[in-house]
């Protein structure tokens, strides 16, 4: 009897296979619209894919865009000594006619903190303070001029820097 429960098990499975391979799906079962790409293999999705068409015809002009510089930039830098045990005071160094500062820095080179590093007027300022200093420091100033750049009209920066130098002059007047 259990050989005859076995043998009844093998042949549903073996008839529910068959019928299940006997099943063929062809376009009359597949409703329009219902397959997507996804749906493809790899292979039948790389099949769809054509050769690129031509390009296309050029596209109008932009916009006018914002003028740039006219002309090329130059670097203006001046190295200023820093006495030791001073608190400096700023040093500037200025563009020349015709070009407008863009940017600018400094390097310290002095025993204590870079204090003004700023804009002034059409060039540059920076000092640095050599209060702790035993040997005396050395200030280079940088500006980054360029032609077709208006010099700024205010000299808000060069304000700016006076009222940094006289605060730093009145501090390290009262550490002494």
């Amino acid at each position: 009897m259990k050989s005859a429960i076995i043998a009844a098990v093998v042949a549903m499975l073996v008839s529910s296979a068959s019928a299940t391979a006997a099943f063929v799906v062809t376009s009359k079962n597949i409703k329009n619209g219902t397959i997507q790409t996804i749906d493809l293999s790899a292979k039948a999705r790389k099949a769809l894919k054509g050769n690129a068409g031509q390009a296309g015809g050029r596209g109008p002009a932009g916009a006018q865009g914002p003028p740039g510089f006219v002309g090329a930039t130059r670097i203006v830098s001046a190295t200023f000594p820093v006495p030791s045990n001073t608190p400096g005071s700023p040093q500037t160094v200025s563009c020349p006619a015709g070009t407008g500062v863009i940017s600018g820095g400094v390097i310290s080179e002095a025993q204590g903190d870079t204090w003004v590093d700023a804009p002034s007027g059409n060039g540059w300022s920076g000092a640095a303070n050599n209060v702790a200093g035993i040997e005396p420091g050395e200030l280079t100033v940088y500006a980054l001029c360029a032609q077709g750049v208006a010099a700024p009209t205010t000299s808000s920066a060069s304000a700016s820097t006076k009222a940094a130098a006289a605060a730093a002059r009145k501090a390290a007047s009262q550490t002494e």
